[in-house]
């Protein structure tokens, strides 16, 4: 009997400890969505008592036509802004996060006031472990709130995380969410044609007054994951299917016969990069980081961690049928955050975007390097300009203070940027067009002190009374001689500059000769590396801008210059320089 009274009594203290925990658990799962809650709440008060809407001088309004696809006219440049890998997680782990990515967005999107914002995927990251918590829908309805109240028209490619299989809700569902027109009139998601792969296949058309096609934006889905292990976690990423590849194809003929058989440009959009973005950079980095025939790199940075390309390893023929079609020219995408390079593959680009993400790769919120936006504009021939643009510059003036962080890059960079003469201060020169902001000691020696002028004292001609040394090329033996050395290294107009900078002759047998006393003073000079500024002013595709002041070690003023690299034929040159 009391054995049976020991057992009940143990029985009901285990009962009672199983219960508290039990509820504890129901109570910190409640408080912990209770702060959330209040958390997004926040974030979209802040959305509609300080964002203020973009101030239009002539809106462009689009229209459906008679196939349900939207149409926007004008005779002017189209101008499209990307953004990329939002990743708000509207969590109780995530809120001043999203703050900072919401700040962010809006800043941009107000200072450029683009025709169009295109948002390739991974606007919702709702993963438990940092956003605190799996419901996807309070991150697309906070980011659709801050888009409505921008009064900008926006559309989207869904991406692998704005509806994980483990979130609360579907594509589909957060689709609905998206398409609808009474409170999102702004946003132009369809969910396309409902027989094939995935949900948000759809094309926006840009055409002239005269009715004329002038570019079509197609928005692909990229899918999510083909294999998944350990409840989501590691997957391998998916990529356009063939049945979306043959609606694509199927789409231009028939755009092409709405337009009277006339040609047509197109540019495409999606969240995970396909696999050709990997074979044409292998192709790239495996002939010593040089263009080829087929691959020309573009600029940008692979800057994932492990130099990493996430794309899916399957290849449904979406790239062969761009190529194939003769007016897909780009293909612009994200996925990976600290990628921004990019390459042209057998005649079509192949372009990452800036990324916003504060929340995803941990530490990141500390980098802006990555952090940016993506510029289209698209011309009234159908062709299309492009840069990426940093969200740290002055230009992008935000609702709230923007954080503080480094322009360093999170990981190491391979290649940093590729576009660097065969053979010339190649890691100066790489450092510099990375645009990393920091000084560089290799670029400055190399064009400011005698580096860049090499020559024999002991050969000496009198020129008018001058003293003359010979200028040898026995450094840069593969440009034959200096002269060439410098015609491959500067532009035409620099390189004269050089040569009067320096007092370089050149005699009646083609042989150049630098004034002694000039040679002599660069031989003398020493350069503090530590105390030169040097800041990138501006750059583009095809240049750069910075400017430059030297100092020698006891912090005197050696030089100041403002320098100016272009690309000419696929290669890199100097064309400073104003001292």
């Amino acid at each position: 009997m009391k054995k049976n009274k020991k057992k009940s009594g143990f029985l009901k203290k285990f009962l009672k400890v199983i219960v508290s925990i039990v509820l504890s658990l129901i109570l910190l799962l409640l408080a912990v969505t209770c702060i959330g809650i209040v958390g997004a709440a926040a974030n979209r008060k802040f959305i509609s008592n300080s964002i203020k809407p973009v101030e239009y001088d002539n809106q462009l309004v689009p229209a459906l036509d008679e196939n349900g696809d939207f149409n926007f006219v004008t005779d002017r440049e189209f101008h499209i802004l990307q953004l990329t890998d939002i990743h708000i997680g509207a969590g109780f782990l995530s809120i001043r996060k999203d703050s900072m990515a919401i700040n962010a967005v809006c800043a941009m999107i107000s200072a450029e006031k683009p025709d169009l914002v295109v948002v390739t995927g991974d606007i919702a990251y709702p993963i438990h472990v940092q956003a605190g918590t799996i419901n996807n829908k309070r991150s697309a309805v906070m980011f659709a709130e801050a888009m409505e109240k921008l009064g900008v028209y926006w559309c989207l490619t869904f991406g692998n995380h704005d509806t994980e299989d483990y979130s609360f809700y579907t594509r589909e569902e957060i689709g609905e969410i998206y398409m609808n027109r009474e409170l999102y009139p702004h946003c132009l998601l369809q969910s396309g044609p409902s027989d094939i792969s995935g949900f948000g296949n759809y094309v926006i058309n840009i055409k002239n007054s005269k009715g004329e096609l002038i570019q079509s934006l197609f928005m692909l889905d990229s899918n999510m994951y083909t294999e998944k292990r350990f409840f989501g976690l590691y997957s391998e990423y998916d990529c356009v299917h063939a049945d979306q590849v043959d609606w694509y194809k199927n789409k231009l003929v028939s755009l092409k016969k709405d337009n009277n058989d006339a040609s047509f440009k197109s540019i495409m959009f999606m969240h995970i990069p396909p696999k050709a973005v990997k074979d044409a950079y292998n192709e790239y980095r495996e002939n010593n980081y040089s263009d080829t025939e087929d691959v020309k790199y573009l600029g940008g940075k692979l800057g994932e961690e492990n130099f990493v390309i996430c794309s899916g390893d399957e290849d449904f023929g979406l790239f062969d049928a761009c190529v194939d079609s003769g007016s897909t020219q780009a293909l612009f995408f994200g996925h990976d955050h600290l990628n921004s390079f990019g390459i042209n593959y057998k005649g079509v680009d192949l372009r990452y975007s800036y990324s916003i993400d504060y929340l995803a790769y941990i530490g990141i919120a500390k980098f802006g390097a990555q952090r940016g936006c993506s510029l289209i504009t698209v011309k009234p021939d159908g062709s299309y300009a492009y840069s990426q643009e940093n969200y740290y510059q002055d230009k992008y003036i935000s609702s709230k203070p923007k954080e503080e962080v480094t322009l360093e890059d999170m990981y190491e960079v391979e290649n940093s940027d590729g576009l660097v003469p065969d053979g010339y201060i190649a890691e100066g020169l790489r450092s510099l067009l990375d645009l990393n902001l920091k000084s560089n000691k290799t670029v400055v020696n190399s064009i400011f002190v005698n580096n860049c002028l090499p020559y024999d004292s002991e050969t000496v001609k009198e020129i008018d009374g001058k003293k003359y040394y010979l200028v040898t090329d026995k450094k840069y033996k593969n440009y034959g001689d200096l002269e060439s050395f410098i015609n491959n290294v500067y532009t035409k107009n620099a390189a004269e500059k050089i040569m009067k900078e320096y007092n370089i002759y050149k005699n009646e047998d083609g042989k150049l000769f630098v004034l002694s006393s000039a040679a002599d003073k660069m031989k003398g000079q020493t350069i503090d590396y530590d105390s030169h500024n040097f800041e990138v002013t501006d750059y583009g595709p095809d240049y750069c801008t910075a400017s430059l002041e030297i100092k020698d070690g006891e912090g005197n003023t050696l030089k100041e210059a403002e320098i100016k690299f272009v690309k000419e034929s696929n290669t890199w040159k100097l064309d400073l320089l104003v001292f």
